[in-house]
């Protein structure tokens, strides 16, 4: 993907030079995780979901239960707010993977990732039981440990699949791997030029 700029086109990367991606399903933990690994390499945290609200319009209508209606125009307006970041360091929680309003998960496309072209990806895991019992206290609502388990698995899948293709590293972590992972992510802040 290309975005134009005063002198011409050029890539999200130039604009965006270090980006690391944090991946997970919903209440997993990428705040809590995205905050501390932000602090620690000067970077700032932003949040994929907080982006494509303040992007698109919101409507009304729309699911408060995290589902997505239109993957594609949310992930067009994730990209068109990140090319107006200015910042050398983002740390950027996000998904591979999204529970559409019909009930389907439906992957984030390839161009996307393409197009935010990280430094790496953290892909965080967690017990689906720990993950429903923080959905629970934190948006009052249930999930079925099943549909947690199948979510995430296909969140891991997705992830895999984008590292392999872009040739970037992938760190699994749980949240309570915060050191190595602390560590992981200072060395790819480092190897960015």
């Amino acid at each position: 993907m290309r975005v134009f700029i005063r002198s011409g086109y050029c890539p999200i990367r130039d604009i965006v030079r270090r980006l690391v991606f944090v991946a997970g399903i919903h209440g997993v933990g990428k705040s809590t995780i995205c905050h501390a690994l932000a602090n620690l390499v000067g970077a700032i945290h932003l949040s994929s979901g907080e982006l494509i609200s303040r992007t698109r319009t919101t409507d009304p209508k729309a699911p408060s239960d995290k589902r997505v209606g239109d993957v594609q125009k949310n992930q067009d307006a994730l990209i068109t707010a990140l090319e107006a970041q200015q910042a050398e360091r983002i740390i950027l929680d996000g998904h591979f993977v999204l529970l559409r309003t019909d009930g389907q998960i439906s992957e984030v496309p390839m161009t996307t990732f393409t197009a935010l072209a990280p430094s790496g990806v953290v892909l965080l895991i967690d017990a689906p039981r720990a993950i429903a019992s923080r959905l629970s206290m934190r948006d009052g609502k249930r999930y079925s440990q099943r549909e947690l388990a199948e979510l995430q698995e296909r969140e891991r899948a997705a992830a895999v699949n984008v590292t392999i293709s872009l040739d970037i590293p992938l760190h699994c972590a749980t949240p309570a791997d915060d050191e190595t992972l602390m560590q992981t992510v200072q060395a790819w802040f480092r190897k960015v030029v």
